[in-house]
């Protein structure tokens, strides 16, 4: 189911940043949740959906693979252990969006916040963690996880935000599309961008939904019954 997850996440992302040209700045498993709530089971996942546009930044035009790496001149703002290093410098981007989605899957994977970013609360704590971080993916978290899904996390996880896969790329990746990963992703029919708001809203309505935490928290138990 990870792998169903972060290709429906990075759906959604990649749609947001080619299509709507915009970027999110909020990568968080709380702003993405499920359109119902899931069987269980061995029963496909049900569709995930991008929530909580408050802090979007609408781009003069949408991203393009010659653009899917640049980064603008913003306020730090997002949630502190889902912000990327580049955020508290005060520049964000695409790549800062694929990098919420590279935490959120070493949480889903692992169980556990990567870099010692749960001790990561604002721009202080943050520097001190960014000063002392190798960015590397500590092996032993990923137990019982295959090689190629702990590779695929590092490549949304790289210090610069240059050398971050893209979502297109990401989408590429043959993790997504191993077996049991769920179909290959579609690409969204294209929607004109003059149709788009001029403002997005503040916050888009929830469905009565089962988010991410809540998937979250039932894989910790699960990991939890398998140990004991």
């Amino acid at each position: 189911h990870s792998a169903t997850l972060a290709r429906q996440m990075l759906s959604a992302l990649h749609y947001l940043h080619r299509e709507a040209g915009a970027i999110h700045r909020d990568v968080k498993p709380e702003n993405f949740g499920f359109a119902q709530p899931p069987r269980g089971g061995d029963a496909p996942l049900p569709t995930v959906k991008l929530f909580d546009l408050g802090l979007v930044w609408i781009l003069p035009k949408p991203i393009t693979d010659d653009s899917a790496s640049e980064l603008l001149p913003l306020r730090p703002c997002g949630t502190p252990q889902y912000m990327a290093p580049e955020v508290w410098k005060g520049v964000n981007g695409a790549p800062s969006d694929l990098w919420g989605v590279g935490i959120i899957l070493y949480l889903l994977l692992t169980m556990r916040l990567p870099f010692g970013l749960f001790e990561c609360y604002d721009r202080k704590s943050a520097e001190g963690i960014w000063r002392r971080c190798d960015f590397k993916l500590e092996p032993l978290h990923f137990a019982g996880v295959s090689d190629f899904a702990m590779q695929f996390v590092q490549t949304l996880l790289a210090r610069e935000a240059s050398s971050r896969a893209t979502s297109h790329a990401a989408l590429r990746a043959s993790w997504l599309h191993q077996a049991g990963a769920g179909a290959a992703v579609q690409a969204p029919v294209r929607r004109e961008r003059s149709g788009l708001p001029e403002k997005l809203p503040a916050r888009t309505p929830r469905p009565s939904d089962v988010g991410l935490w809540g998937t979250l928290a039932h894989m910790a138990t699960l990991r939890d019954a398998a140990a004991s």
